[in-house]
């Protein structure tokens, strides 16, 4: 079991959104599966790209240049899988805070090499009451 491997997983997953899709999509497995607040779609890589495509086109014209990992913490559910709570921030190319975010990996080994299987972004719960 290797937590290292999974914080690195997850660094160059933040590291490569920057890069371009493809860089970025080279992390996840095929099919990739994003659980949104709405909906759990599944993705082929092809119809992924697309889609982050687009994504990361409306982040860059809002300034996006890099994202970076704040924090991470993985919780080794087995040999081969883990789970992996990152919070991220999003910059601009002079360094300056576009948005902060949190999302959640479900990762696996396959073929010895640590890929994304599932990703889902956090989004505001709200307390009972509130």
């Amino acid at each position: 079991m290797s937590q290292s491997e999974v914080e690195q997983l997850i660094a160059d997953v933040a590291h490569s959104y920057g890069t371009g899709v493809n860089e970025w999509l080279d992390f996840f497995a095929d099919p990739l599966v994003f659980a949104g607040p709405e909906n759990t779609i599944t993705f082929e890589h092809d119809a992924a790209r697309d889609f982050f495509d687009e994504m990361r086109t409306q982040l860059r014209g809002r300034g996006l240049d890099r994202t970076e990992v704040h924090s991470v913490n993985v919780v080794m559910l087995g040999d081969d899988v883990a789970f992996a709570d990152g919070s991220f921030v999003r910059l601009r190319s002079d360094g300056s805070l576009l948005e902060p975010f949190r999302a959640g990996y479900l990762c696996r080994r396959r073929n010895g090499r640590w890929l994304v299987v599932t990703r889902a972004p956090h989004t505001e719960v709200k307390q009972r009451g509130e």
